[in-house]
């Protein structure tokens, strides 16, 4: 059966996406756990997350959700979930990033690593495209995975 072109451009949209939230999130996660004393510390910047004991836990689950997820996304039968959860990881980060901006009365933590560089509008901004690659991931997976379903009922149902 021979594949479109635009077929094996989104396979190679798909592998280009999840190579690039493997590597990002993996990046994310190990930093975060690796310097824990920092992230917990700006973690307890945040105002609702003030209780030390909120801190310490949302310290250590982040980083293992971002690694989840990153691992999730290598192997191929639980890449949609990864990226699941990727959206979903998204979807907080972008809330928090929203209610930095437009409701808190002051700006509490910088992020790390890179995004330093990036003012805190930016940094929504980067999230929202991140999601919007996310989205169209998801898509193509879906479709991929909707694809194979279909080609071997195809091949079933000529035996």
């Amino acid at each position: 059966m021979k594949t479109s072109h635009f077929h094996k451009y989104q396979l190679i949209g798909v592998e280009a996406i999840c190579i690039f939230f493997i590597i990002l999130f993996m990046y994310a996660g190990l930093t975060k756990l690796l310097d824990g004393s920092t992230f917990y510390a700006n973690i307890l910047n945040i105002p609702q997350l003030e209780d030390k004991t909120i801190a310490s836990i949302v310290s250590i689950i982040i980083p293992l959700l971002e690694i989840i997820a990153a691992l999730l996304i290598v192997w191929p039968k639980t890449r949609l979930k990864g990226l699941y959860v990727v959206f979903g990881l998204f979807i907080v980060f972008t809330g928090y990033l929203f209610w930095i901006i437009f409701l808190s009365p002051y700006t509490p933590c910088s992020c790390g690593s890179i995004l330093t560089l990036l003012s805190w509008n930016q940094h929504l901004l980067l999230n929202v495209i991140c999601m919007g690659l996310v989205i169209i991931g998801i898509t193509f997976l879906k479709k991929k995975k909707k694809s194979i379903r279909k080609i071997s009922h195809n091949r079933l149902t000529q035996v």
